[in-house]
């Protein structure tokens, strides 16, 4: 629906009278003292879509994505969400359902937000691990700021609370995290669900630079800012 509607030269989501709220919101945040960017970790397109169509707002899209076999990994995982007292469990995802989202959505956000525009940018995980001090001086770069002093050393991250209210637990640790890439899913997947996820993703591999084999899908490259 979202593709029909840019395709006849309408907005892809429907403006409503809700979206002023929005609009404050972002307002509000903005005229706070030394505020400059405003960083939304939301994950839909639609939403950055919708953002783009609001009033006073100045989109810059950072696409991270991850080998999709990893992320199918990541999503059967059990794992507590650290941010309530009962114990409660991020929702699991089956291998299939989280490859179909990850090849939709990769696909969707780099057809709307192209890599080769000065506003856009593609972050892949494990480049980010590689060279995580390059990777986020890129990003300020591309907003037009200088790298934070004393952010990361080596691979060494220091980390302050934030207050995102929803996401990975790993969201909730503070002060120096080490930064490793996390590749249990290479020896742990089984085989039929590894294949099953790279045949779903196939384009997707390809058009992100992941091999087919899933073995060792760490480019020596920095984070993309043009397409390849």
């Amino acid at each position: 629906m979202m593709l029909l509607r840019m395709r006849h030269g309408r907005p892809p989501i429907p403006l409503r009278a809700e979206d002023d709220h929005l609009v404050r919101l972002y307002r509000a945040v903005s005229e706070r003292p030394a505020t400059t960017v405003i960083l939304d970790s939301s994950k839909l397109p639609p939403y950055a879509l919708l953002l783009s169509e609001l009033p006073g707002v100045e989109l810059y899209v950072v696409h991270v994505v991850r080998d999709p076999r990893a992320t199918a990994f990541s999503w059967m995982r059990l794992k507590e969400t650290h941010d309530r007292d009962d114990g409660a469990t991020m929702a699991r995802l089956e291998a299939w359902r989280s490859a179909a989202l990850w090849l939709i959505w990769s696909l969707l956000v780099d057809r709307w937000w192209p890599r080769d525009h000065p506003r856009n940018m593609l972050v892949r995980y494990e480049d980010f691990v590689s060279e995580p001090a390059t990777t986020v001086a890129d990003i300020m770069a591309m907003v037009g700021l200088d790298p934070p002093s004393g952010l990361i050393e080596g691979h060494t991250v220091f980390l302050t609370p934030t207050h995102s209210v929803a996401g990975n637990p790993n969201r909730h640790q503070t002060g120096p995290v080490e930064l490793t890439m996390d590749v249990e899913w290479e020896n742990s997947m089984s085989f039929l669900k590894r294949w099953a996820v790279t045949l779903v993703t196939l384009p997707g591999l390809r058009r992100f630079g992941y091999p087919i084999s899933g073995r060792r899908s760490v480019n020596p490259g920095r984070s993309k800012r043009s397409a390849s």
